[in-house]
Order: C-alpha cells, then sequence, then structure tokens
C-alpha cells in the first residue's frame, strides 16, 4: 500500500511539475522586474548568454504627455531556439503607467506585454523581436520600462532555457501641475502666499497669473528654478476682489508644457480695522460687562 502512495505522490509531484514547466508558454506577467525565480518558472538565474535589449533605447529617455513612442526589445542567444518576454512600465509607486499596443507575437496581460507563445530566434546574432507603441501617460513623471526576456530550446520543459533581464531604461514625462492655489481658496491682496507645482524633466519656469478666469495672463515671475517648487508671491494690494483668479506654471523652455489651477481662485479685500478694543481690567472672578 505504502508503495502505490508513493508512486501516487511521484505522478502527482511529476504532473505539477510538467505542467509549471509549460504553464508560461502562452505568456506571463509580473516578471519584468523580479525574473523568473518562482518554482513554476525557468532555472532561478539570469544568465548573460541571453541578452534582452531594447533597440535605440538605453539609460533615459524623454516621451512627452500622451505621446506614442515605437519601440522593439530584441532577446538573442547563440544557440536557442526561441524566445518569450515579458515587459512592463511603471511609476514609483509600481503601479502600471501609460498604455500598451501590443505587436505581433505580443499580448496584454494584467496591464504589461507577453508572448503569446515562444517566437522562433533567427538572423545573424541569432535572435527576435518584439515590437510594441507605448503611450505616455498624462501625469508628468518619471517611470521605468523593464523586460524580461527567456531563449528556450522548445523542449516543453525549463531544462536547458536561458533568461535575462534587461538593463532598465528611465522614461521622463515632463510636466508641471498647479499644486496651489487650485481652486476656490480665498487669499487676501496684499498677503504673500506661497504657489506651489509639482514638475518633471524641467529646469525653470515662469508663472503667470489671470485675474479674468483665463482670458488674458499677466507674468509673475520668470525663469525660477523648478525646484524647490514654491514661490512667495506677493499679491498686489491692487487687485480687485473676485473669483475669477488662476494660476498658471509653464516650463521656461517650452509655453506649450504648462498647468494653471484647476477652478478659479478668489481675492479678497484687505479687512480694515475701524475701531481698536479698548484697554480695561477686571479682578479675576468677578463679572465683566461691556458698555
Amino acid at each position: 500500500m505504502n508503495y502505490l502512495y508513493n508512486l501516487l505522490f511521484l505522478f502527482t509531484v511529476g504532473l505539477m511539475c510538467s505542467t509549471s514547466a509549460i504553464a508560461h508558454i502562452n505568456g506571463i506577467s509580473g516578471q519584468s522586474q523580479t525574473g523568473c525565480t518562482g518554482a513554476a518558472c525557468h532555472v532561478v538565474a539570469a544568465n548573460a548568454a541571453t541578452s534582452v535589449t531594447m533597440i535605440g533605447a538605453t539609460g533615459t529617455i524623454t516621451v512627452a504627455q500622451g505621446a506614442q513612442r515605437n519601440f522593439s526589445a530584441f532577446v538573442a542567444h547563440a544557440t536557442q531556439q526561441a524566445a518569450g518576454i515579458n515587459i512592463s512600465v511603471k511609476n514609483g509607486a509600481g503601479a502600471n503607467a501609460g498604455a500598451f499596443e501590443a505587436g505581433t507575437g505580443l499580448q496584454l496581460l494584467n496591464g504589461e506585454l507577453t508572448h503569446v507563445a515562444p517566437q522562433p530566434m533567427t538572423g545573424t546574432p541569432r535572435g527576435v523581436a518584439f515590437n510594441f507603441v507605448w503611450t505616455a501617460p498624462f501625469v508628468p513623471g518619471t517611470y521605468t520600462l523593464r523586460a524580461a526576456g527567456n531563449a528556450v530550446n522548445n523542449s516543453g520543459n525549463p531544462v536547458g532555457d536561458v533568461w535575462n533581464f534587461m538593463a532598465p531604461i528611465t522614461i521622463i514625462v515632463p510636466g508641471v501641475q498647479v499644486t496651489a492655489p487650485n481652486g476656490n481658496e480665498q487669499w487676501c491682496r496684499g498677503s504673500s502666499r506661497n504657489i506651489t507645482w509639482t514638475s518633471s524633466g524641467i529646469a525653470f519656469v515662469n508663472i503667470d497669473v489671470s485675474t479674468d478666469n483665463g482670458g488674458s495672463w499677466l507674468n509673475v515671475a520668470t525663469k525660477l528654478p523648478a525646484t524647490p517648487a514654491t514661490y512667495p508671491w506677493q499679491i498686489p494690494v491692487g487687485y480687485v476682489p473676485s473669483g475669477g483668479y488662476l494660476i498658471r506654471v509653464s516650463d521656461n523652455a517650452d509655453a506649450n508644457t504648462s498647468d494653471q489651477s484647476n477652478a478659479s481662485f478668489y481675492i479678497l479685500p484687505t479687512p480694515t480695522i475701524t475701531e481698536h478694543p479698548t484697554m480695561d481690567s477686571v479682578c479675576v472672578g468677578q463679572p465683566k460687562h461691556s458698555a
């Protein structure tokens, strides 16, 4: 009986391993940063015999907000038959960023790209290109493009497969966002208030103000360092009190890269004290009645 149980156990383990070995023939996500390190994956360690590169893109690149860029990821190995890949673009918090359009041999999976099946390697150097389009988000910031590729021998099991990472590529989506005043604030003329913003890929900014809900703009400051992202604004005493004020912050080198308050804010008149309080005294515990 024990012999039968042992056979059954070995058969079950063998079936699980076999299933794990072929589970990702049709693609996998979540591996572009960690690599193929799980029990259901291929060999544990990355291997330099496989190279993963992004043709024409290395280090740091810039993509405008909402712009599309074509990419071609290339997985190469001197002797293997085919390759698969997992590609992602993440923000600093690890969330997917932008939008992918899958090319031939690729598919979308959990917001990332992966192969639909191992793609044959050809040519010299021996490899396969995975082409795709990425659309940048409309939120300025710094994002990271990653990929992990696996060169396989098409044996149906992980033995002999060789994977590796691509060197991460930093994508800067330049832009600026006004954070204050951003709508419905009530600021007094003659007072000093901080105009604040966030930016990415910008060295210097200009600040403008509109007194008529964006109908026209007046310059407040020019060529300020983008960081620290704050400017102490002395609000002119001559401004007419109203609720139609907006602030705009723009790239000093590209006026088209700009942002303004999400909604108008108020400039109020400076309060005037017409009567000062009268000095008086009262004994502890005794009531004081106003005249």
